[in-house]
C-alpha cells in the first residue's frame, strides 16, 4: 500500500498476510445417549467424545464444564475423548450444563463450540397397579386369565 500526503510526499509499506482457508471445526457427540445426566448417571464416571476439522493430531483442546477445565488431544483420525470423574460429574446441578470445547489450528484460528447438557437429578418413580381390584387373588381369580 502507498500514500501520498498534502504536500506531494509518499509513503509505502507491505505486509505478508495468512489467509486460513482450512478453518478448524469442532463437534461434541451426543452425552450418555440422550444429553440427559440422570440422578444415576450423576454419581458416575462419564466419557465425553466428539471430532474435528482442519485441525491437526496431536493438537490440544480444551474443555471446560461446570467451572473446571480438562485437557483432550485430537487424535490422527479426528476424533477425542475425555473422561470425567464420578466426583466432578455430581458436581453438576441440575439444570443445563454447558461443555465448551475449543481449539487452534496451525495457523492461529481458535474454535470453539458450546453443546448443551440437561442435568435431571429428578428420582424415576415406579407404580405398582393393584391386582385384581383388592390386591388378593382368590380361587375363582386364580383361574381366570387376563
Amino acid at each position: 500500500a502507498s500514500v501520498t500526503n498534502s504536500v506531494g510526499n509518499t509513503g509505502s509499506g507491505s505486509r505478508d498476510i495468512t489467509i486460513d482457508a482450512n478453518l478448524p471445526g469442532l463437534r461434541v457427540d451426543t452425552v450418555a445417549g440422550d444429553d440427559v445426566i440422570n440422578s444415576i448417571e450423576h454419581n458416575q464416571a462419564l466419557v465425553i467424545t466428539g471430532s474435528s476439522t482442519g485441525l491437526t493430531a496431536g493438537t490440544a483442546l480444551t474443555v471446560v464444564i461446570n467451572n473446571v477445565t480438562y485437557a483432550a488431544t485430537v487424535l490422527a483420525d479426528g476424533t477425542w475423548s475425555l473422561g470425567i470423574p464420578a466426583a466432578d460429574v455430581s458436581n453438576w446441578p441440575a439444570g443445563t450444563v454447558d461443555i465448551t470445547v475449543s481449539g487452534i489450528n496451525s495457523a492461529g484460528t481458535t474454535s470453539t463450540i458450546t453443546h448443551p447438557v440437561t442435568v435431571d437429578l429428578t428420582a424415576v418413580a415406579i407404580t405398582i397397579n393393584t391386582l385384581s381390584g383388592d390386591d388378593v387373588i382368590n380361587a375363582v381369580e386364580k383361574g381366570e386369565t387376563p
